[in-house]
């Protein structure tokens, strides 16, 4: 509300009060407020030629004259006269809006004085105030000359120098993490509020930045990340799993988390460095100009070129896609329920028009006097168009899909580092804890290997050691998927009675990959449904799918296909267009003495599970009660040695194991299923 104009005394005491022109104002008339009716702008304040104030109330009309407005601000007609409106910065009179105080947070400084506080208001809203020095017990709403620190500073400075510092968002969270005994900290003024000086207080610590789960909260994470590099001794950013939408690490403790628990996150929490920054906003002086002219090919191509320098798309299956890894959840449209943090593959369509404007400034020339003088414009819906629908772009990298943890390429080499791989053509969306692999693995290191992911499910009751091998397999497939050509058999775990453990068992393969819950759905009812799942599957690229809870048969024509196939073609849902996908999924179903009809049978690695118990589900004791928790929290563990298993029996030279011939996965059993017996397991081709 700041002009140069003088401004009636009266704004000072009103609420919602909004600029429309120099002289005019709109405002919550405060005669609502005391008849409590909706709030809405429809007092007019208006600085008449004399200098006074005009007051009048588009509801109220005559009923609410002006001195009864006065009256309910506290004021006199006498008041109405202009003075300066007050700078919020540093005026004593500006105060904060009407409402009770809920929580008052302090910041102290070193000494323990209190600099300023911060005021949770009810309805929520945040204020900060200082102590005014010239009136004891009175407050200046402003932090006019105060010096930031962060909250909890005496804590700070007397934690151990080895002790990790959470940064929260809020002071809320601040508090609740002090109570467990953790030290913590925050900025006042929320999520991308962090400034320089704050990170001096950090200087040689080890910290790690709790991330709410939205997209302000990503970039505050940068933000703080990047203003701790160089400062601090080490930064990671901690992105909590399963939180909901714009979910804090509150509710994950709300949801069942601990204080043991949490500390191992920190743990698992992702080192930043400059090599890890997620980009954020581009730099608008780094956006390239493009003049509109009308030879519009040229100029697409010129757009093209651009996006390619620039990013961030890619080009899969005669589209152009873009990589979602924001943890904000989507409406579920396809019948399979993923996670909300898994990353994704969506058209870059609906987006194109504002990422062109974001990274191209387009503009229209005309020559004037002999001077050319450029204009900007709006991308051209005919260009956003002609990109859109090109279906071949140069330079635009192609993508062939997305993997959650290091995997191995095609070479025998690990894929590790973050982020798009010109190599494999895959974009690796990893958040977890570097990987500790032997440099050259042996025998015997991917023995023990076995050895170790054994003991994990050596309490499920596995009707035999084929069951554990196929098992085993079942974990290795994801992570070697993009290291063999051709297709993967389906891995189906079935049991004599309920309660066994099927999709816990399924859960923990497919978590080693997926570092989260497996992508799921249930066994359509007929062929046309099945092919529709097929396609959306192909179409998200979607790495690890389980059919839950099967019930009596599986098997069709279009899921057969789907065992057999590298490839997916059909019409997209809900359009005439016809696309055509790489299809790269490992399967995993689960059921009671499921029934395998069609060609199924003969492209299943099969998963007994023989319950002796006649309530199984009621058993105790076991060795890893909370066996999800268990593995999410030793995701680095096991995928090591999985990817060891797989890396010795390469650097071994590919070895044959001499096992008898499966048609159609010829590429997978060459080196997944001679990798199990490499490790000393039966063939899992046998089940």
């Amino acid at each position: 509300m700041h002009c140069n104009h003088p401004a009636p005394k009266v704004l000072e005491h009103l609420r919602g009060v909004q600029q429309s022109k120099p002289t005019e104002w709109l405002a919550l008339c405060p005669i609502h407020e005391a008849d409590g009716q909706p709030h809405k702008p429809s007092l007019s304040i208006t600085l008449a030629t004399d200098g006074k104030a005009l007051l009048c109330c588009h509801v109220c009309k005559e009923s609410a004259p002006a001195k009864r407005i006065v009256e309910a601000c506290g004021l006199k007609l006498s008041d109405l006269s202009p003075t300066p409106l007050p700078d919020r910065s540093s005026a004593k009179s500006s105060r904060p809006k009407r409402g009770k105080i809920d929580v008052v947070y302090d910041y102290l400084d070193e000494q323990g004085q209190l600099l300023f506080q911060v005021v949770r208001m009810v309805p929520k809203d945040f204020r900060q105030r200082r102590p005014d020095p010239s009136a004891p017990g009175k407050w200046l709403w402003n932090l006019a000359g105060v010096r930031a620190v962060p909250y909890r500073l005496l804590q700070l400075l007397a934690a151990d120098a080895n002790e990790i510092i959470v940064i929260c968002e809020g002071e809320k969270d601040c508090d609740r993490l002090a109570t467990m005994g953790m030290v913590t900290t925050t900025n006042a003024g929320g999520a991308g509020k962090w400034r320089p000086e704050l990170s001096e207080f950090l200087r040689g610590r080890r910290v790690v930045a709790a991330l709410d789960n939205d997209a302000a909260g990503e970039i505050h994470g940068q933000i703080v990340a990047r203003s701790l590099w160089g400062v601090a001794r080490s930064v990671a950013l901690l992105r909590l799993p399963g939180l909901p939408p714009k979910g804090d690490v509150s509710d994950w403790l709300d949801a069942g988390g601990t204080a043991e628990q949490l500390r191992e996150q920190f743990d698992l929490a992702e080192p930043w460095t400059p090599e890890t920054e997620h980009p954020l906003e581009p730099d608008p002086s780094d956006r390239v100009t493009i003049v509109v002219t009308t030879e519009e090919h040229l100029v697409t191509d010129q757009v093209v070129a651009a996006l390619a320098d620039k990013g961030p798309f890619y080009c899969r299956a005669g589209q152009l896609v873009r990589v979602l890894s924001d943890g904000i959840p989507e409406p579920t449209t396809d019948g399979i329920a993923r996670p909300v943090e898994a990353a994704r593959i969506r058209p870059a369509k609906p987006v194109l028009r504002d990422e062109l404007s974001r990274r191209i400034r387009f503009v229209s020339e005309k020559e004037n006097q002999e001077e050319i003088r450029q204009t900007d414009r709006h991308p051209p819906q005919w260009c956003i168009d002609a990109v859109a629908n090109r279906e071949v772009w140069p330079g635009i990298p192609r993508l062939e899909g997305i993997v959650t943890c290091p995997v191995m390429r095609a070479d025998g080499t690990i894929l590790t580092q973050p982020g798009y791989d010109p190599a494999s053509e895959l974009y690796l969306d990893y958040r977890g804890q570097p990987l500790e692999l032997p440099e050259q693995p042996t025998r015997d290191d991917a023995r023990n290997a076995a050895r170790y992911l054994m003991e994990l499910v050596a309490e499920f009751p596995f009707g035999s050691d084929l069951a554990t091998a196929a098992w085993l397999a079942c974990v290795l497939s994801p992570l070697a998927r993009h290291a063999y050509s051709g297709p993967t058999p389906l891995f189906l775990i079935d049991a004599n009675t309920r309660g066994s453990g099927k999709t816990l068992l399924a859960d923990v393969a497919g978590m080693i990959f997926t570092g989260s819950t497996t992508p799921r759905m249930s066994a359509p009812n007929d062929d046309d449904e099945f092919r529709k799942r097929i396609t959306a599957l192909a179409r998200s690229g979607d790495a690890v799918v389980l059919i839950d809870n099967v019930s009596g048969t599986l098997g069709c024509p279009s899921f057969d296909s789907a065992l057999t196939s590298t490839r997916w073609k059909d019409r997209i849902l809900g359009t005439n267009e016809t696309a055509e996908f790489p299809l790269s999924i490992v399967w995993i179903a689960t059921g009671n003495n499921v029934a395998i009809v069609a060609d199924t049978s003969r492209r299943t690695c099969h998963i007994r599970l023989e319950s002796p118990e006649e309530k199984p589900e009621e058993r105790s004791g076991f060795r890893y009660p909370r066996i999800l928790d268990h593995v999410r929290n030793n995701l680095h563990t096991y995928r090591a040695a999985a990817l060891t298993i797989l890396a010795a029996y390469v650097r071994a030279g590919r070895p044959s194991m001499r096992l008898r011939h499966w048609g159609s996965f010829e590429g997978w059993s060459d080196l997944v299923r001679n990798a199990v017996v490499f490790a000393g397991l039966p063939d899992p081709g046998d089940t």
